[in-house]
């Protein structure tokens, strides 16, 4: 991906509310998180943001074009939960450099070995506060 510049606000709350809350918090302690909850469903759904998941390890070939404006294409992790899985996806994509940006969107990526691509994923910028902030509180 190429590397992109952004602000020290959006690097503060990378940083802080997706590497190291993973770090310290998530990946210590991944049991209770569930994407079922309905207040979940409501906000992806108010949102348009589409979530999927695939057993398939390369993802590098999945046609995204016809996906909603906001996406996550991922390969399920078969020691985590989904929301797990994801969140493990979108702290790779960040504390590896593996997004970019225009004016709109985020574009995400994760890889398993640097080749492998096991995420893709397109958010608007102005969701993806809202959106970490909905997924690291689904818990039981």
């Amino acid at each position: 991906m190429n590397n992109c510049t952004i602000s020290s606000y959006m690097a503060d709350f990378i940083y802080k509310e997706i590497i190291l809350r993973y770090e310290n918090d998530i990946k210590k302690n991944p049991k209770g998180y569930n994407f079922n909850l309905k207040r979940f469903k409501f906000f992806l759904a108010k949102s348009k943001i589409t979530i999927s998941f695939t057993t398939i390890l390369n993802i590098s070939n999945i046609d995204t074009k016809s996906q909603l404006d906001n996406y996550f294409y991922c390969y399920q992790h078969s020691k985590f939960n989904q929301v797990v899985s994801l969140l493990t996806h979108i702290r790779n994509s960040f504390a590896h450099g593996r997004f970019s940006q225009d004016k709109t969107y985020f574009y995400l990526e994760d890889y398993k070995n640097s080749k492998t691509c096991t995420m893709k994923a397109r958010i608007k910028k102005n969701l993806l506060k809202k959106f970490i902030h909905a997924l690291i509180t689904l818990t039981k």
